[in-house]
């Protein structure tokens, strides 16, 4: 079963989707990079996969993110 996405992962993994490098993602929502690591670590775990690609292809068929 996979568990819910928090509102803060949710936006983190669309800002990923959208190509933004952690670098990016840190200056747009104002973290550092250890909570964005630590974000997208709770997000695989979540999603029971291991890389950023997965993640998002598993949010978009879970229906977190409009299929492109």
């Amino acid at each position: 079963m996979v568990e819910v996405l928090t509102p803060r992962e949710i936006e983190i993994l669309e800002l990923v989707r959208n190509g933004l490098t952690i670098d990016d993602v840190c200056d747009k929502v104002y973290v550092s990079k250890r909570t964005v690591s630590n974000h997208l670590a709770n997000i695989f775990s979540k999603l029971g996969v291991t890389n950023r690609q997965e993640a998002i292809h598993i949010a978009e068929q879970l229906g977190y993110f409009p299929p492109d």
